[in-house]
């Protein structure tokens, strides 16, 4: 079985220019690098419309250096007309030159008959008249059988005719659409066994969420032999859609399957709350894989179990958030710990004044961990912040924005001036920590910001998370302090401290 799974994400499709839930074209932009970036196959860019947005969009879109995505236009056939080649959606395609053109068409006998005012004949004329023309003209054709799931059950027959007519004009993969978001796992296996006896070897998946089903759906579908997976990056969409976010880690962390880069995994946690930034919305906390809330410590460990092998946090490059209060969370974290080679007990964790603030704002495993250990005296961190200088220059009516940072740090006893500048505070502040550690600490220059969020818990008391990566693994740190810079050069710390615990650097002597 090919283990390979095209990904295409819909995210842009469902977006308007306009309106206050319109994403910008800056805002545009950014997803699809952040999609490019992170291996997804196949961009849809929606339908090309005849508007000064949509041009400035599509024309700097063009212009991106992309590293592998194949940017998309969609298109439904019965917008196409019989004079294809004169429609202006048609010939902005033409205009761009794109590799591959994404062609929906009906399968439902009902809304062609009574919504559409077309005969089933001409429905079928219709489709495959719009793919041989794109076909002729060197496109690769993806074709989206709308409403697939349910017309097969309400006119089998006009359905497999759809199917086949659509590979016969020579589409490239044929993805059966679950447009209402209803089908169960036993419809997706039914309707991929029904396009696979009209012929159609490479087959494509589409769920809307309606039910709640389409990221289980579409692991049904991998399973069932489906190579190409349609879906938004965050599962958005009028009536949801397949999460890829968390199809992705399914498919390739617990089945097996390729669909991205495996050393791009440790993104997703950090790919997922960037496209959400631009769209701006939140990432659900609950949501699989990539919520804030996402690895709950409550979840009972079983030996040999499919739980016991769950992955790890930092995998996806997320982190378990924990309620420390918790009698199990406790024994996670001591067993984490006696993993790394310190030996310690419950009874020395509770007996330490420090433990009971850890239910206060933000708390992440390796900061916990990191604080527990300086109180038990097994580690004594080698980098200490002791000053910081902000500076920011702006000039009115222009794009300039610069911040510079000014350090006083202290590395291994030895004191330290370090300086940064950046965009923004923390682009320039992370300057300035690796500019004085990066001559005596290995590696330290590969340590990259993810994210970083915070919140007011008060009018005197901050908390803040910050999520990393060397590269080789990623992890997040946190702290609750009175400012906003206060929380910085804390994380600061903890980062570097956790970098140097990897490398052995702290290793308890025996």
């Amino acid at each position: 079985m090919d283990k390979i799974i095209e990904t295409y994400d819909t995210t842009l499709r469902f977006a308007t220019f306009e309106g206050s839930e319109g994403i910008k074209l800056e805002e545009r932009l950014a997803i699809i690098r952040m999609l490019d970036s992170m291996g997804i196959t196949y961009i849809d860019i929606g339908t090309p419309e005849n508007s000064e947005e949509y041009d400035r969009f599509l024309k700097q879109a063009l212009e991106l250096q992309l590293e592998s995505a194949v940017l998309t236009p969609f298109i439904r056939a019965k917008d196409c007309g019989r004079r294809i080649g004169m429609e202006p959606a048609v010939l902005k395609i033409l205009e761009m030159d794109a590799q591959t053109v994404c062609v929906e068409g009906e399968c439902s006998e009902y809304v062609i008959r009574d919504e559409g005012k077309m005969r089933l004949e001409e429905n079928l004329w219709q489709i495959s008249q719009v793919i041989s023309w794109f076909r002729s003209r060197g496109k690769a054709v993806i074709f989206n059988a709308h409403n697939f799931f349910d017309s097969l059950s309400s006119s089998s027959a006009y359905t497999r005719e759809v199917i086949k007519t659509a590979s016969s004009a020579g589409a490239d993969r044929i993805v059966l659409c679950d447009s209402s978001g209803y089908a169960l796992f036993h419809d997706i296996t039914a309707g991929i066994d029904v396009a696979r006896m009209q012929h159609t070897r490479r087959i494509g998946i589409q769920c809307a969420n309606s039910s709640g089903c389409a990221d289980s759906n579409a692991v049904v579908a991998a399973k069932s032999g489906v190579m190409h997976i349609q879906g938004s990056f965050l599962g958005t969409g009028p009536n949801g859609n397949i999460s890829l976010a968390v199809t992705i880690a399914n498919l390739q962390i617990n089945m097996g399957y390729s669909c991205i880069p495996y050393m791009k995994l440790n993104r997703l946690t950090h790919a997922a709350e960037y496209i959400a930034d631009q769209m701006d919305v939140s990432v659900p906390p609950a949501m699989p894989y990539v919520g804030r809330l996402a690895f709950a410590e409550e979840i009972p460990m079983i030996p040999n179990s499919r739980s016991a092998n769950m992955v790890h946090p930092e995998v996806v490059g997320n982190s378990r958030r924990m309620n420390l209060m918790t009698s199990y969370a406790l024994t996670v974290l001591i067993e984490r710990m006696n993993k790394m080679g310190y030996k310690v007990t419950r009874d020395l964790i509770t007996s330490l004044d420090i433990w009971k603030e850890y239910h206060r704002g933000y708390a992440t495993e390796v900061s916990i961990a990191l604080q527990i250990l300086r109180g038990l005296g097994k580690v004594n961190s080698v980098f200490t912040i002791q000053d910081v200088k902000v500076l920011t220059e702006r000039i009115a009516g222009t794009d300039y924005d610069r911040t510079h940072v000014m350090m006083e740090s202290t590395l291994g006893g030895e004191k330290r001036l370090s300086s940064g500048v950046g965009t923004d505070i923390v682009e320039a502040f992370w300057e300035a920590v690796q500019d004085a550690v990066s001559d005596k600490i290995k590696n330290a220059r590969n340590i990259k910001i993810n994210s970083i969020r915070g919140r007011a818990m008060s009018r005197s008391e901050f908390s803040a998370i910050l999520d990393v990566t060397n590269g080789e693994r990623a992890w997040s740190v946190s702290a609750v302090e009175p400012t906003e810079l206060r929380c910085l050069c804390s994380m600061a710390c903890d980062v570097i401290d956790y970098h140097l615990l990897m490398m052995g650097f702290y290793r308890e002597k025996k």
